[in-house]
């Protein structure tokens, strides 16, 4: 059990459980390459930090760990060619370094190492992959309506896409948990990390807005500018909104039983705390 668990300390259990699920090769070397580039592991954290509330064998919190951490590095290999991005955490993507057809078999092979990750549940097994599917089902299907929009969308849809490409795989480091722990509050677990997603996002377009106007692509903030608000008042609405969206994420989070929402609350104050300056400017 987890009479010593220290979440943030173990998230290095993660890592090796990562690389020992993907293999050897060049193709996993690719993979492993991509890891070492950093990253915060929030969701490894949010699993870790999660299953220390419900009590959950060490083994067990790492798979489901793995898991979500693996699928959102296959998401960002994908993504990152989709979009043309060279640079990823101050290094060269993927498909820079290696081409993009090498770069495609490094995210398939984490995508199919995240379900082998699940094979310490056991008995929970079956029913981990079938969400961690359901979640990369939803996320996929985010990605394509956010090709098909294009660069123009207004806010409210755009916003809407965002949502749904990032809020499953927020929510699956949580929701696998409860499923291996047998706890409910799978609804209350998608519904939050969904939200939270919202904050996530425009708090990135609040960063980016001038290198994603130089780039001509979209955000959050220049759909509110297109839309007649000033730049200002375009980062103040912008901020507000995801403010709301989080303290509705938040409040989910606590309706999950056994305390175990706990720590998607706490993420979800952790990306409030920056905005509140911003959606407050005079």
């Amino acid at each position: 059990m987890l009479d010593n668990f220290s979440p943030d300390d173990d998230v290095q259990a993660v890592e090796i459980a990562m690389h020992d699920v993907i293999g050897s090769g060049p193709v996993a070397q690719i993979a492993k390459e991509h890891f070492a580039f950093g990253g915060q592991r929030i969701r490894a954290k949010l699993a870790l930090k999660t299953a220390a509330r419900l009590d959950l064998p060490f083994e067990h919190a790492v798979a489901c760990a793995a898991c979500a951490e693996l699928l959102h590095n296959a998401s960002l290999v994908h993504d990152d060619m989709q979009d043309g991005d060279e640079l990823r955490r101050g290094h060269p993507t993927a498909w820079v370094t290696h081409g993009r057809a090498a770069a495609l078999c490094a995210g398939d092979l984490m995508l199919s190492a995240a379900f082998g990750a699940l094979a310490p549940l056991g008995p929970s097994a079956a029913a981990a992959i079938q969400h961690a599917h359901r979640a990369v089902e939803s996320t996929i299907r985010g990605q394509a309506h956010d090709i098909a929009a294009g660069r123009k969308t207004p806010f409210s849809p755009y916003v809407r896409i965002a949502q749904a490409k990032s809020g499953p795989l927020i929510a699956l480091a949580p929701r696998l948990v409860l499923v291996a722990a047998g706890c409910r509050g799978d609804r209350d677990a998608a519904r939050a990390g969904a939200l939270i997603a919202i904050g996530y996002q425009i708090s990135d377009d609040l960063a980016d807005r001038d290198a994603d106007a130089r780039a001509n692509a979209p955000n959050a903030c220049l759909a509110l500018e297109a839309d007649g608000s000033s730049e200002a008042e375009a980062r103040q609405r912008a901020a507000g909104y995801a403010l709301r969206a989080l303290a509705l994420g938040a409040r989910a989070a606590h309706s999950i039983p056994a305390s175990a929402g706990i720590p998607l609350a706490e993420l979800a104050k952790q990306v409030a705390d920056p905005l509140k300056e911003i959606a407050h400017a005079a």
